[in-house]
């Protein structure tokens, strides 16, 4: 659901409604401050909702603990696709996930080292400050 929100607010949509006179939804709601600033807050409730369930999961046992580190590394691929990290809150938020990602030590190594490399490696390819703040992070919590 994030993801099609995020692409809902693009300014500019890859397809149209051709003819007609029908406007499609970017000509309607493309650029529109409010548009954005209420998929942002329906946004932040699908977050806050799947981090209380992804919490709940902490204390049943090895099996949850396995299926929160999953669910929450990729919930963090997809904060990381579609968040704005330069966000304080989009980066604590990923912060946040990688903590949950690594704390149980579920997951294959090659997989979580993976995506440190790769949070890196796309750091130092964007000359991005705060992604090279998260890739930090992600290393002093995996090793």
């Amino acid at each position: 659901m994030i993801a099609l929100l995020s692409a809902e607010v693009q300014e500019s949509l890859p397809y149209h409604v051709a003819g007609g006179g029908v406007d499609s939804n970017d000509a309607l709601y493309g650029g529109d401050p409010q548009f954005a600033a209420d998929v942002d807050r329906v946004c932040a409730t699908l977050l806050r909702q799947v981090g209380s369930r992804l919490r709940e999961l902490a204390g049943s046992g090895a099996d949850a603990a396995r299926r929160q580190s999953a669910l929450a590394l990729e919930l963090f691929g997809c904060v990381l696709a579609h968040g704005d990290v330069r966000n304080e809150r989009v980066w604590r938020l990923a912060a946040s996930l990688w903590t949950m990602v690594v704390q149980n030590d579920q997951l294959e190594r090659r997989l979580v080292a993976a995506m440190s490399c790769y949070v890196t490696d796309t750091a130092a390819r964007l000359a991005s400050p705060e992604l090279a703040q998260l890739a930090k992070h992600m290393q002093l919590r995996y090793v």
